[in-house]
């Protein structure tokens, strides 16, 4: 438990760093577009706040840049949709 009040509190700092350098350098956060995901512990019940107290979404798994991350990177996710694809384009 201390190891993921440690993980929130981290991620947390990060996002408003973020959110501090967004002001500084350029484009706005996009929070409804803005994930976090936390890699080998299955959690979506953390609350990570942003700019405006605006609430940032935990996912399990997403898409990013056509590859599937998984919070357990379980690549056999990625293999079996790569292999669907494949099989909808030779149809």
């Amino acid at each position: 438990m201390e190891n993921r009040i440690a993980v929130n509190e981290r991620l947390q700092e990060d996002v408003c760093e973020l959110d501090r350098a967004e002001h500084w350098a350029g484009p706005e956060i996009t929070v409804d577009k803005t994930k976090t995901m936390i890699f080998e512990e299955e959690t979506t019940d953390m609350e990570i706040t942003a700019q405006e107290d605006e609430m940032i979404e935990n996912v399990t798994e997403f898409v990013n840049l056509d590859s599937l991350l998984t919070w357990i990177n379980n690549w056999t996710k990625e293999i079996k949709r790569r292999i669907e694809k494949t099989k909808g384009l030779r149809e």
